[in-house]
């Protein structure tokens, strides 16, 4: 080979190991920092995980051991430990109300209470059931008197009934009390006239006054009068002597101080031969000729109306107002006259208007016995009346 082979050879090595071999490295990439472990507890805490098992926090936190205490006569405690119930106070008590957690060979048990144990809201069934009523029982409802409540299956009051309020308005006794209508003898509605709508048909006549809108404000649906009145033919289906009876009216008075007699029958002689509803003083009143019964409680005048029923049972009167309770008095009625008078006194008082009613009369009703309290209460609410 020629010299000037060998000197290209050997510029071309010096090449391969200088631009090769010697050239500059690239630096590895860094290397990622430790991991630190995620706390999720505090260290070394013990503490009941379940009635049968125990959680424990490790040394630094960052894991939770379950164990299971070692059989299920063992109860996990508050303070972590595995421990057999000894009494009532070691086992925990169920949320139903109708159970209890009881300590049985120191095993913890949820046993039903005996039924009919109080409970929160009634007593415990049969089924450890919270019930406030027995299912298929019936009540009245305590906050609506039109309202008649039935006991379901779950023990819970539920509405079963809505009473009517035209024929049966209100609930006594579990049921709808229905309008009372046996021996009803007299009964003026004085719908624009004085028409009696019982079956005596004793008819009076209005000379006076005028017919005005009615408690429900239904025109023409009640008597206003000014001290005339109205008086009915003799009725002989009404009650005399010591008959029982019950006398039924609304009122809507002006005020006028003394007695002043809304509707009753009878004669204002002998002592006790009136029988009648109005006002002394402006106070809701039996009144019997020179007898009676006041309700200084009650006054009765103004723009609101007032029920005003009474009561004889041969020994003693009566009074109810707006259905409240009623006020009582032994009295000796002898009630001989059968005429009814509605806003004035009987022709042989001899008073003239110093005794006569002045304001708004409706519903005048007489029975030939004495009402009871559900019957008195159906004509307080009857049309739906609060």
């Amino acid at each position: 080979m020629s010299r000037r082979y060998h000197a290209y050879s050997a510029m071309l090595a010096w090449c391969v190991w200088s631009c090769g071999s010697h050239s500059a490295s690239t630096p590895p990439p860094p290397s990622p920092p430790p991991s630190v472990p995620k706390v999720i507890c505090t260290a070394n805490d013990v503490r009941c995980s379940g009635q049968h098992e125990v959680t424990t926090c490790s040394a630094n936190g960052t894991a939770l051991t379950v164990t299971k205490c070692p059989d299920d006569a063992s109860l996990c405690t508050g303070a972590g430990l595995c421990v057999q119930c000894v009494n009532f106070a070691d086992c925990p008590q169920p949320m139903n109300p109708c159970q209890l957690g009881a300590c049985k060979k120191n095993v913890c048990e949820t046993v039903n209470r005996p039924k009919d144990a109080t409970c929160p809201t009634g007593t415990c069934s049969e089924a450890a059931v919270c019930q406030s009523c027995t299912p298929g029982v019936t009540r009245c409802s305590p906050d609506d008197f039109a309202i008649v409540q039935k006991c379901d299956a779950s023990g819970v009051f539920q509405v079963g009934q809505t009473c009517d309020p035209a024929t049966a308005p209100s609930c006594e006794g579990a049921t709808c009390t229905p309008i009372p209508t046996d021996k009803l003898v007299a009964w003026y509605k004085l719908d624009g006239n004085a028409a009696d709508s019982s079956t005596s048909a004793a008819n009076g006549t209005m000379p006076l006054g005028a017919f005005v809108t009615d408690r429900f404000g239904t025109p023409n649906g009640a008597y206003s009068d000014a001290g005339i009145g109205s008086l009915a033919p003799a009725n002989a289906a009404l009650p005399v002597a010591q008959g029982a009876r019950t006398i039924s009216l609304w009122i809507r008075a002006d005020a006028r101080s003394g007695q002043r007699i809304a509707a009753g029958y009878g004669a204002w002689q002998p002592q006790g031969g009136f029988f009648g509803l109005g006002l002394v003083d402006n106070h809701a009143a039996f009144i019997g000729s020179k007898t009676g019964i006041t309700n200084s409680t009650v006054a009765a005048t103004g723009s609101a109306w007032h029920h005003l029923l009474a009561t004889y049972d041969g020994t003693a009167v009566a009074l109810y107002v707006d259905n409240d309770q009623p006020m009582r008095a032994a009295l000796s009625l002898d009630t001989a006259n059968q005429r009814v008078t509605i806003g004035q006194t009987p022709s042989d008082a001899n008073v003239g208007d110093t005794e006569s009613f002045h304001g708004t009369i409706d519903d005048v009703r007489i029975f030939a016995r004495v009402l009871n309290e559900a019957e008195i209460a159906a004509l307080y609410h009857q049309g739906g009346w609060r």
